[in-house]
């Protein structure tokens, strides 16, 4: 499984595209049933959240974007030690071959 989510990483999926999505289908769904909303009506889509529930979300997604960013910083810190640590193995062969 953590293979499975590495490449998701890899690929670029990321848990915060899960917000974005819910906040894409919450704005499709206000957007097509203004009408239904106005009315004061709800059938219990994305648009009847609550405040709470919203502020809730909204918690989360923050967390998740400072979880997000800590795992790149990690992955920064490893690929430089990688590049550096080849560099370095790179010039000694070519000082070798002189």
């Amino acid at each position: 499984m953590v293979t499975h989510h590495a490449f998701l990483w890899i690929a670029g999926w990321r848990p915060t595209m899960v917000f974005r999505l819910l906040y894409a289908k919450a704005g499709l769904q206000s957007d097509s049933e203004l009408a239904v909303l106005l009315k004061g009506l709800s059938d219990g889509n994305l648009v009847g959240l609550t405040p709470a529930q919203l502020t809730a979300i909204k918690l989360l997604w923050m967390k998740t974007i400072e979880k997000e960013e800590e795992i790149m910083r990690k992955m920064t810190k490893l690929q430089q030690a990688v590049a550096d640590r080849s560099l370095v193995e790179f010039a000694q062969i070519v000082a070798e071959g002189k």
